[in-house]
Order: structure tokens, then C-alpha cells, then sequence
């Protein structure tokens, strides 16, 4: 199914948008599908200064995406590593309050606390 749905998407790269490749991408990437053409389209220079542009209304969410595709490509392959352009950079040192409701059905889904750590600041994205 992910293969069909990414054969036609890159089929579409031509035609997307910046935005919409972004998009497309990141939603194969959290499904475990990394389509390498939309991914070598996507990497290019010209299309990650636009989607982190300043003038970007959506920038903020534009890195946030590319952080975790890169995050999910880290992953997959660990000998991956490409260096997000123009990140915003999440001050560790501040404190992030671990949501006591997501905790509790973490613990009942996982039935082990230890397998998992709370408060994990990871790439910039926060994980518990």
C-alpha cells in the first residue's frame, strides 16, 4: 500500500508545491515509508531556505516537520545524519511538565515505567 501511495506521489513531486512535498514526505516518514526521490527533491537547497524562510507564515511548523523526518531517517539509519537548516533551538534547560494523563496510559499500554524515560528532550522535539 505505502509503495502504491508513494509511486504516485512522486508522479505528483512535479507539480507540489514546497509545502506540499514537505508534507507528503513527513507523512510517509511517520509511517515508516521513505520515498528517496520526494526525500532528494525535498533536501535541496532551494527548497529547505524556502520552507525556513523568515517570510514563511508556517516556518515554525516547516522545521518542526523537517526535524522529525530527519529524526525518523536517524532511525531507520543511524549513519544518516543531515543537519536541519535554520532550526530553532529548544532551550534544554527549561522545564517541560511531563503530561500526567499520557503518562498514565503510557504505563498501561507499556506495562513497564523503566522502559521507557520521561521528559526526554530528543533532536529538539519532546518525548517522554
Amino acid at each position: 500500500f505505502l509503495q502504491t501511495v508513494s509511486d504516485v506521489f512522486e508522479l505528483y513531486l512535479s507539480k507540489c508545491s514546497s509545502q506540499e512535498l514537505l508534507r507528503g514526505v513527513y507523512s510517509l516518514c511517520l509511517m515508516g515509508h521513505y520515498p528517496q526521490v520526494a526525500l532528494n527533491q525535498l533536501f535541496r537547497d532551494d527548497v529547505l531556505n524556502e520552507l525556513c524562510s523568515s517570510a514563511s507564515v508556517y516556518r515554525e511548523a516547516n522545521e518542526q516537520m523537517l526535524q522529525c523526518i530527519n529524526l525518523c531517517l536517524e532511525l531507520e539509519n543511524p549513519s544518516f545524519i543531515r543537519q536541519p537548516v535554520n532550526t530553532t533551538v529548544v532551550d534544554p534547560s527549561l522545564s517541560h511538565s511531563v503530561n500526567a494523563e499520557l503518562q498514565k496510559t503510557v504505563d498501561t499500554i507499556l506495562g513497564d515505567s523503566s522502559l521507557y524515560q520521561q521528559g526526554l528532550m530528543l533532536k529538539n522535539l519532546l518525548f517522554i
